[in-house]
């Protein structure tokens, strides 16, 4: 199950005080929390990136099992769970008890974890994550549990590894995670893509193709037709695309 939660303010040097959110999720079986992370936001982005954390260290979960919230009901969420073969599973409203167990986890990590910071505060996000880790791998996941027979959620995760599934390592993750459009092409050889004009190979002028890309940073643009790789898409240049287009020497259809 995951959830969002306000963190500490940093109070850092010639700036004003900085928020932080933690986003993370709780294995339901062992209480082990197989990613967390502190952020400046709570942004789809963010998810998304404490997720991939998680699967490449833990492996992948049955389902997942989140609120209503926006990044939580986001198509690009549901897109990459069916992906990767991972049932996504809301709350119902008004059951805020369905979601105890990583609330409980929360009231541990601001009564034990963020208390300590009043006597050694951090100065960056960055710190801030590392100290949550130290506590979070050598404290949290060590101690007993009373809701494990005393047992840590270390201990009882290990006792289920032998049934985790495990991505291969073959498996281009970062592809899984990439949102996914329809988009026709121009007789210019070009589509439209979140307010942006994209060249795509000529051969494909006419037809639908379907757009895998990172919409937050478009590392990743990649073209595919009928299911098949049909290459990188990039940012036009439209005097050379018009250019191109008119000359003499283009075969015309």
């Amino acid at each position: 199950m995951t959830d969002a939660m306000h963190g500490p303010f940093l109070s850092l040097p010639g700036q004003k005080p900085q928020a932080t959110f933690l986003l993370a999720l709780l294995d339901d079986c062992s209480r082990l929390c197989v990613h967390g992370q502190y952020y400046p936001a709570e942004q789809l982005v963010h998810f998304l990136d404490t997720f991939q954390h998680a699967l490449r260290s833990r492996g992948l979960p049955e389902g997942l099992y989140t609120d209503n919230g926006k990044i939580f009901t986001s198509l690009h969420l549901k897109t990459i769970c069916a992906n990767l073969g991972v049932r996504l599973m809301h709350t119902k409203p008004y059951a805020a008890w369905s979601k105890g167990k990583i609330e409980r986890f929360f009231l541990t990590v601001q009564q034990d974890f963020e208390q300590r910071l009043a006597f050694k505060p951090v100065q960056s996000i960055l710190e801030l994550n590392q100290r949550f880790w130290q506590w979070l791998e050598g404290e949290y996941h060590q101690r007993g549990h009373s809701g494990l027979e005393r047992k840590s959620p270390s201990a009882r995760f290990a006792e289920r590894a032998a049934h985790l599934k495990t991505l291969s390592e073959d498996a281009d993750l970062e592809g899984l995670f990439l949102d996914r459009v329809s988009r026709r092409v121009r007789r210019d050889a070009t589509i439209a893509l979140c307010g942006r004009v994209w060249e795509v190979s000529p051969a494909l002028r006419g037809q639908e193709v379907e757009v895998h890309y990172d919409p937050f940073g478009f590392k990743r643009v990649e073209i595919y037709l009928r299911g098949q790789p049909a290459g990188a898409a990039r940012i036009c240049n439209q005097e050379n695309n018009g250019r191109f287009f008119r000359s003499e020497n283009y075969e015309q259809d």
